[in-house]
C-alpha cells in the first residue's frame, strides 16, 4: 500500500471522522439521478450515510467499495456486497459492465491517477449506465475571494498535520488528503476525454456556517462554476466499447 493510501486508511478510520454531515443539496441530487432498480456501486462508502439517504427509494442491489473494510464497517448492513482496494494501485474488483449506476462522491480528489479511476469507472458501468461524481471546486466563489486576499483556498492542503495553514477561516482538522483540484471546466473536459457523455453539471454548498452557507447556495444557483462543490451526472454511451477512447498523443493504456 502506498504512503498516500495508508494515510487515507488511517484518516478515515479515525475517531475524528466518525461523524458525517453531507450537503443536503448533494444528497438530493444523488437521489434524483439514481435509477429505482438495478445494481449500484458506491465508491467511497465510508459510514454509509449517502447510501442510507437513497436506499428507501432503491429496489435493487447496492455494492460498496472503499480503501478498507474497517472504513465501511457501519455501512455493511446496507450492502449486498462490499470490497476494499487501493484505487491508487488496484483495478476496481468487479467485471466489466456490472453496474447500472456508480456513485463516486468526494473520492477523485484523493487519487494520484485520476484518469485511471475514470477509466475503471467507465469499465464497470453498463453501456447506457450512469455515473454521479462530485468533488470540491477550486474556483468556487469563496475560493476566488480567499485568493484575492492572499488566503489558501478551501480544499487545498499543504500539511499532513493541520488543514488550515494559510487560512484562519478553516477548521484546524487533520487534512483529508486532497491531491487534485478541479474547476468545472477541467472536470467536464476530463470526463468527456474518458468517454462519458455529460447529462448535467451542478453545484452544492459544503459549509454549515450561518453567514457563509447562503452565499454558497446563491453562487451555486447562479452558476455551477462558482459553487463550492461540483457534481457531474454523466453516462457511459450505450454503444460504447469496453475501454474509453484515448486522446491523441496519450500513452497506451496502463
Amino acid at each position: 500500500m502506498s504512503d498516500i493510501s495508508q494515510y487515507a486508511k488511517e484518516r478515515y478510520s479515525s475517531e475524528e471522522m466518525q461523524s458525517t454531515d453531507w450537503s443536503p443539496e448533494r444528497l438530493s441530487i444523488t437521489k434524483k439521478w439514481l435509477p429505482s432498480t438495478g445494481k449500484i456501486l458506491e465508491v467511497g462508502v465510508w459510514d454509509g450515510s449517502i447510501i442510507s439517504h437513497y436506499r428507501p427509494q432503491f429496489q435493487g442491489e447496492i455494492c460498496g467499495l472503499d480503501i478498507s473494510m474497517e472504513a465501511m464497517e457501519k455501512a455493511l448492513p446496507l450492502l449486498a456486497e462490499a470490497k476494499s482496494c487501493d484505487l491508487n494501485r488496484d483495478p476496481i474488483p468487479w467485471e466489466e459492465a456490472t453496474f447500472d449506476a456508480v456513485v463516486c462522491n468526494e473520492v477523485i480528489e484523493h487519487l494520484v491517477d485520476t484518469d485511471r479511476l475514470l477509466e475503471e469507472l467507465f469499465r464497470v458501468i453498463k453501456p447506457g449506465g450512469r455515473l454521479i461524481l462530485s468533488t470540491p471546486n477550486l474556483a468556487s466563489l469563496l475560493n476566488r475571494i480567499f485568493i484575492l486576499f492572499g488566503l489558501q483556498p478551501l480544499g487545498s492542503e499543504l500539511s499532513l498535520r493541520r488543514s488550515n495553514l494559510g487560512n484562519p477561516f478553516r477548521q484546524p482538522l487533520r487534512p483529508s488528503g486532497h491531491l487534485r483540484h478541479y474547476t468545472l471546466r477541467a472536470l467536464r473536459e476530463q470526463l468527456v476525454e474518458r468517454g462519458f457523455q455529460i447529462e448535467k453539471l451542478a453545484g452544492a454548498p459544503v459549509t454549515n456556517k450561518r453567514g457563509i452557507r447562503p452565499i454558497e447556495k446563491w453562487a451555486g444557483h447562479l452558476c455551477p462554476s462558482l459553487a463550492s462543490d461540483l457534481i457531474a451526472i454523466c453516462r457511459r454511451p450505450a454503444d460504447s466499447q469496453s475501454s474509453p477512447p484515448r486522446c491523441a498523443g496519450e500513452d497506451t493504456p496502463r
